[in-house]
């Protein structure tokens, strides 16, 4: 004779609303902290030497102008013997564009510098622009621990073009950086 086994019956009943339940709490809120959560090694790589370490947080993209076509790209070098990161981005465009300076707008704040032109290369239909330029290690920090979605404009003389990156996005990758950051300001206080 074949015996029902009562203690398992609930489960069966419980399963199709299983996935529900894992879709409301996505849904509600417990994703960011999953991705907080997660394993940041992937998105950096560090190099240790003789009087300091070197950090170097791989490229990121999001930022672009919706008008233009455009995209932007950058990765972050840091060295701990420096109070400033090193910025190195591509910018990609339809149209010719040459930069002298870049902005990042976030909160109530706006922090710029002068850009070093790397190269300029045509691919295909589009002009890849490479740049590079230095920014305080705090005004990277702040800018990443920013909740809403910040701007980053590229200037030359009187013509501005501004970057914008979706609001899911920039949680994502704010996080991540913002971790990262935390880290090495972790090592550096050994």
């Amino acid at each position: 004779m074949f015996m029902e086994n009562k203690q398992f019956k609930w489960v069966s009943a419980l399963t199709p609303i299983v996935p529900k339940c894992v879709f409301f709490l996505l849904l509600t809120g417990l994703f960011p902290i999953s991705v907080q959560a997660q394993n940041v090694s992937k998105y950096y790589t560090s190099l240790l030497q003789e009087e300091n370490t070197l950090y170097f947080i791989l490229p990121q993209d999001g930022f672009h102008n919706k008008e233009r076509n455009s995209q932007f790209e950058y990765d972050i070098t840091y060295s701990t013997k420096m109070d400033s990161v090193t910025l190195n981005f591509s910018y990609y465009d339809k149209e010719e564009a040459d930069f002298d300076g870049i902005e990042l707008k976030f909160q109530d704040k706006r922090v710029s510098n002068s850009l070093d032109r790397i190269f300029v290369e045509a691919e295909k239909k589009q002009w890849h622009y490479r740049y590079t330029t230095r920014l305080s290690l705090k005004d990277i920090e702040h800018f990443f621990a920013t909740a809403k979605s910040p701007q980053i404009i590229l200037n030359k003389a009187n013509k501005t073009i501004e970057l914008f990156v979706k609001p899911k996005k920039w949680e994502k990758q704010r996080l991540i950086i913002n971790k990262i950051l935390k880290l090495i300001r972790l090592n550096q206080n050994k």
